[in-house]
């Protein structure tokens, strides 16, 4: 697969390959428990996680990029068992030159009887948008129309975009493609817009 370099980010496709864990172990502070091997710590957002702690909590939210486990009070010993994505298993298929994303908020009316103001809470969160890239070669379409046209949603598209020079600032996320698009100029390199809708959290990192 050939890859014509971007600046500002990457597309990367997961094929929904994992590899099995069982008890493995994790770094826990206060309410968190980590998993202490990283390159385990990418773990399936398909598959299900069995977080066990000695002290019995039970878990609020799992971060599924970085292996991280949130439970409902300060924990003892935690082990998790389930699936993880080895690196090799994630390949990267573009380099992007631009992108724009738009994270929004679903905003639901709550208001009751009696109420003098409308009273509105948040409810889920959304991310989309669109990545721009030079040529994307016959192996971007052969696994977008095997994995995802088709139908399954056991195949992921991961997007890392960065916002600093020394890209050491950037989101991360799961999501789909929901389009690809194609221009085509005299005399500029042939260039692909390529549009997609988050899957999971997004989450954005300093380091």
């Amino acid at each position: 697969m050939s890859i014509i370099k971007g600046r500002s980010g990457s597309l990367y496709f997961w094929n929904g390959a994992v590899t099995s864990m069982v008890t493995e172990a994790t770094t826990e502070s206060t309410n968190t428990a980590q998993i202490t091997d990283a390159a385990k710590r990418m773990i399936s957002p398909n598959h299900s996680q069995v977080w066990t702690d000695s002290g019995g909590k039970t878990v609020i939210h799992t971060d599924y990029l970085n292996g991280i486990a949130t439970f409902n009070g300060n924990v003892g010993t935690v082990t998790v068992t389930g699936s993880y994505i080895p690196s090799a298993n994630i390949i990267e298929v573009a380099q992007i030159y631009g992108w724009k994303l738009d994270m929004s908020i679903e905003i639901k009316d709550a208001t009751c009887l009696g109420d003098t103001s409308k009273v509105k809470l948040a409810d889920l969160k959304d991310w989309k948008g669109t990545i721009d890239q030079y040529w994307l070669d016959s192996a971007f379409y052969d696994m977008w129309r095997q994995y995802q046209v088709g139908g399954t949603s056991i195949a992921k598209w991961l997007v890392k975009l960065f916002i600093d020079e020394a890209n050491t600032k950037y989101y991360r996320g799961f999501c789909f493609i929901s389009g690809v698009s194609e221009n085509v100029s005299v005399n500029e390199f042939v260039k692909s817009a390529i549009t997609f809708e988050g899957t999971d959290e997004i989450e954005y990192k300093t380091s």
